[in-house]
């Protein structure tokens, strides 16, 4: 490992048993939060459960702010522990600022289980939770209209996801449809141009 991440992450951990000492309850979360966050991009998963664990065992889980099970479902998802993560990224409350972000990992989530079973022969499986995926994804973009540049980022996202998705399923006029939704300003917008392309030669309209 780095050394300044190493040094990093050892101020972090002396910070967090001063901070329980001194009883300080908003710096407390905020540095277990940095520790989970370099322990993230460090691979250390091990220390990532047992930061959790303590934030678990000091506060409800229904006190801690949305920003904890975001984080703490990307760790699990990045594990491959999908199934974990996905409750993770669900218990993120409508109107939060995370939403939005949790909502569209929850349905990539889904999509990985799916592709898992198809892979195993399991393509009616697959194709359920791609259907729920879709569902899940649909009602975001309903549910919270994005406030930041995040969340606008993240909607296009949802939209190309949807456009594979439908095209998965052979839903062709929803899948365009949702291509269309991305802005020729976007990042994405090469690729959605390129694959609403294939979706009129798979459909025949050409």
């Amino acid at each position: 490992m780095n050394q300044n991440i190493r040094t990093i992450l050892v101020c972090l951990a002396v910070l967090v048993v001063v901070l329980l000492a001194l009883n300080c309850e908003v710096s407390l979360k905020d540095s277990l939060l940095r520790l989970i966050a370099i322990s993230f991009v460090t691979h250390r998963h091990d220390q990532i459960d047992r930061y959790f664990d303590q934030l678990k065992a000091r506060y409800r889980e229904t006190s801690l702010e949305p920003k904890f099970p975001y984080v703490f479902g990307r760790t699990l998802y990045r594990r491959g522990k999908y199934k974990e993560a996905l409750d993770s990224f669900l218990s993120v409350p409508r109107g939060s600022d995370p939403y939005l972000q949790a909502r569209y990992l929850a349905a990539v989530t889904h999509v990985n289980i799916g592709r898992t079973g198809a892979e195993s022969g399991k393509q009616e499986e697959a194709a359920q939770r791609y259907r729920t995926a879709i569902e899940l994804l649909i009602d975001a973009l309903k549910d919270q209209q994005p406030k930041t540049d995040d969340d606008y980022a993240v909607v296009e996202l949802m939209h190309l996801t949807l456009g594979r998705l439908h095209y998965e399923l052979g839903e062709f006029g929803p899948s365009v449809d949702h291509y269309q939704e991305i802005s020729q300003s976007s990042e994405w917008f090469d690729h959605a141009l390129y694959e609403v392309c294939w979706t009129y030669v798979k459909n025949r309209q050409y």
